[in-house]
């Protein structure tokens, strides 16, 4: 369970078409198994219309579980700003350049955050 960023749109949802693509194909290690579960993947970002489509994605994220899916991953386009909180983050890919130092500490402490209060 994790949030992946970039910096457009367009390159979000090639990711996310990459990546459901890796997982139909079983190229992925959560796939490969039989019988192994759908995976989520949400888009997050600020051109999405209506933005409560953003909070319902959230929402969905927040909810998965290993029971439910084998995978589940927001790509986020810079919107996930302070007050985010999803507990079981585990993993935060950032593929894009942050316009600033606060952007970054935000993004990387919303998964270091989650690991030390579990540990």
């Amino acid at each position: 369970k994790g949030f992946v960023l970039f910096s457009t749109i367009d390159e979000a949802r090639e990711a996310r078409e990459v990546t459901q693509n890796l997982f139909d194909n079983k190229l992925l290690p959560q796939a490969e198994a039989e019988g192994a579960l759908p995976p989520l993947f949400c888009e997050v970002h600020s051109k999405q219309r209506p933005l409560t489509k953003n909070e319902a994605a959230l929402n969905k994220f927040r909810g998965a579980t290993s029971a439910t899916h084998s995978l589940a991953l927001v790509f986020n386009v810079r919107s996930l700003g302070v007050g985010v909180n999803v507990p079981d983050a585990r993993a935060e890919g950032i593929m894009s350049g942050q316009a600033t130092p606060e952007g970054l500490a935000q993004a990387i402490g919303r998964v270091l955050r989650q690991a030390a209060t579990s540990a």
